[in-house]
Formats: C-alpha cells, structure tokens, sequence
C-alpha cells in the first residue's frame, strides 16, 4: 500500500493494521487514521467518534499534500497577511473532495479553523 508521507501534526503513517473492519494506516495527534473497505478515509478518536477525511486514499494524498505545504510556507513567514491564502486552501480541499466538506464537523472544517487560529 503506497501511503502518503508523514506530514507535520496531522499524519504519521504507520504499518498497516487491520483493525475493527478497518485498515489503521496511520495517527495524527489524537486519532487512528484508517482506510475503510470502502476506500474512504475517516479519523476515529478512541472511545469517540469517526471523521470522514476523504472519499479516498488519494484524496487523502492530495489534500495532505496542500495544507502540509501551506503550513509550512506559513512557519516561514509567521508575520505574513495569510487570510486570502487560508480561504485559497480551504477552496482548493474543496474542489479536491466535496464530500469530504458534507458536515460542519468534518475533519478538514476543522483542520482549516485551527490553522485559521494559527495565523492570527
């Protein structure tokens, strides 16, 4: 399985596992990061709730890729005006996986209100 790199707090990849009907491919901070049979990639907290991330693994791959680099474009320059860049990023996971934006609780809605809080 060609998982993605790590990518800094919100993916670390580990030896597929199968878990619960699942495939655990990784952890961000407080989750298992798991490939569901269907394709689709959720974060299940333990004891808690499952959080749709992407429709797909290569979903994933992309999406992780763009805030991976944004974030660290933005550590470089901690005094930069990033408000268009963040409404840019949030617009682009968007168009990368729709479905992935159906709930206001979904993982990238929450991803992109912590980064939001970063650039403050």
């Amino acid at each position: 399985m060609d998982l993605p790199p790590d990518t800094r707090d919100l993916f670390y990849a580990s030896e597929p596992e199968r878990i619960d009907g699942a495939t655990r491919i990784g952890r961000d901070l407080e989750a298992d990061v798991l490939l569901l049979d269907s394709g689709q990639v959720v974060a299940r907290v333990q004891n808690g709730p499952e959080y749709l991330i992407n429709t797909s693994l290569e979903r994933f791959r992309r999406s992780l890729e763009l805030v991976g680099t944004a974030r660290d474009k933005w550590a470089l320059e901690p005094d930069a005006d990033t408000d268009a860049e963040v409404a840019e990023l949030n617009d682009e996971l968007r168009r990368i996986d729709p479905e992935a934006f159906a709930h206001d609780s979904s993982y990238w809605v929450a991803i992109i209100e912590q980064i939001e809080l970063e650039q403050l």
